[in-house]
């Protein structure tokens, strides 16, 4: 009689297995550890696979919001350091002091963009053919 009930119990949970739905986190929280069922492990589970993708997503969210903004400072030191040397240009020009016309070459490639490199070079060849 004892191992027909038994048997009897163990087929009403595992009916109630398929019977129940899955529980949401306040209810899982609930739970008793001694009660929990393989299907509420699997809610469990999968509850926390979801914050986890979620707080995955918003943290790549923020990294892109913080390269964003990093490049945006790198972009604007650059203007900044471009228009203090622009600046300096312009005070050394309205001076008569400016003799060497190399230097105001050089000075008007970059204000029209041409790189260091290539003033530099620019500038070679000026001072090798006044030579």
């Amino acid at each position: 009689m004892k191992t027909l009930l038994e048997k009897e119990k163990k087929f009403a949970d595992e009916l109630n297995c398929f019977r129940e739905s899955p529980k949401n986190k306040v209810e899982l929280e609930k739970i008793n550890p001694k009660h929990i069922t393989e299907n509420d492990i699997k809610t469990i589970i999968s509850n926390l696979e979801a914050n986890y993708n979620r707080l995955n997503e918003k943290l790549e969210h923020e990294q892109m919001v913080v390269e964003k903004t990093k490049n945006e400072m790198i972009s604007t030191k650059r203007q900044i350091l471009s228009l203090k040397e622009e600046m300096e240009f312009v005070v050394k020009k309205k001076s008569p002091e400016i003799t060497d016309p190399t230097l105001l070459i050089k000075q008007e490639l970059k204000r029209l963009g041409i790189n260091d490199e290539h003033s530099e070079r620019i500038c070679k060849l000026i001072k090798s053919q006044e030579s």
